[in-house]
């Protein structure tokens, strides 16, 4: 009988850290996040990072997403496969560009700068990505499509730049405008068109 209550005493108190956290976490997304995100506003919402700089569109984030940008937490994961994987000869393709803080991360590594394509889908986001391009001098060159088997595709633009998506049947996704037609091009015409590339 011991041990079953020794065991319930430690499932308990699992449970009473998950429950403080879980309110920490709500609590933080809330009100902390946005502050933080507001204070990243009023410094001119630039974020630096390895020797680049972006300029964060307040339009297409919320203030929560942005404090991710103070907190070190943007495609953080990413930014360290980029430091560990990416090699000075490599030829990259790069799937969905977004405002292009992985592109110009990714660029500034190559020797060749030129052997970077960047395919973004979003509209909305192809004139960011290539303000950003210039404003660090990047070399990548960028793709307007979908990646699709199909010549053309529906996609759905979201007030918010992470949201958008391709959808071949023309679905609309919750909360997105009604979708756009774009032109679709597969991975086989990308690589014929300017590859061959190392990585995907």
């Amino acid at each position: 009988m011991l041990w079953i209550l020794s065991l319930t005493t430690i499932l308990s108190r699992i449970s009473y850290w998950a429950c403080f956290e879980s309110a920490a976490g709500h609590f933080s997304g809330r009100y902390i996040r946005p502050i933080i995100g507001f204070c990243f506003d009023l410094a001119g919402a630039i974020y630096r990072v390895d020797g680049c700089r972006f300029k964060i569109p307040a339009h297409l984030t919320d203030r929560n997403y942005r404090s991710a940008f103070v907190l070190d937490e943007y495609e953080k994961g990413e930014r360290e496969l980029i430091r560990s994987f990416i090699e000075a000869d490599d030829r990259v393709i790069e799937l969905g560009g977004c405002i292009g803080v992985l592109s110009c991360l990714v660029n500034s590594r190559l020797k060749s700068p030129v052997r970077h394509l960047v395919v973004e889908a979003n509209p909305v986001l192809i004139p960011i990505l290539n303000f950003h391009r210039r404003l660090n001098r990047a070399g990548f060159k960028i793709e307007h499509c979908g990646v699709s088997p199909h010549p053309e595709v529906s996609f759905a633009v979201h007030p918010l730049m992470t949201h958008g998506r391709v959808h071949v049947n023309g679905a609309q996704a919750n909360g997105s405008e009604p979708p756009i037609r774009i032109s679709g091009k597969s991975l086989k015409n990308l690589h014929e068109e300017h590859g061959p590339f190392t990585h995907c």
